[in-house]
């Protein structure tokens, strides 16, 4: 199993960053390897909403429909919230939980967790997906951190 986890600031509340990341689609706007995301049902980051995200790499593109398998939005602007995404390929399966904590100055700190098992034999390939993940993740974590960076801030 690969597995790759980050934490960014955010200045908005999270009810805020929730709204935005746990509608899926905001992936392209953040994750410089993601060159198409779409909702093809459902709600935006309601439980059991699908989309179908496209990660190119430099020898191929791999396309993923991701589904909401946990959605626990915050109750108010300084709750915790956490969403929680599932894609399964031939190949591997992918699970993403991205959690949502108020801090103190009204902003939240965003977890993003993703990780990234081989199916079948392609387990034996777990480690080189780490070492890939690691690198994928590097770029995005930028990508998140100036995303979330630039939503709007708490009022006080």
């Amino acid at each position: 199993m690969a597995h790759y986890r980050t934490t960014v600031p955010s200045p908005a509340p999270s009810d805020v960053a929730y709204t935005y990341l746990a509608d899926f689609t905001s992936i392209l706007d953040w994750d410089p390897t993601v060159s198409a995301a779409s909702l093809i049902s459902g709600e935006p980051g309601q439980l059991g909403a699908r989309y179908r995200v496209v990660v190119s790499l430099p020898l191929r593109s791999l396309p993923f429909e991701y589904e909401i398998v946990e959605a626990e939005p915050p109750a108010a602007p300084g709750a915790p919230g956490r969403v929680a995404l599932r894609a399964e390929t031939s190949d591997v399966v992918s699970y993403d939980v991205i959690t949502f904590e108020p801090r103190a100055d009204g902003g939240t700190d965003v977890t993003y967790d993703a990780e990234l098992t081989g199916k079948g034999f392609r387990r034996i390939f777990d480690l080189g997906f780490g070492l890939t993940m690691q690198v994928i993740g590097a770029r995005a974590k930028s990508g998140l951190a100036k995303a979330v960076g630039q939503l709007p801030a708490a009022s006080r």
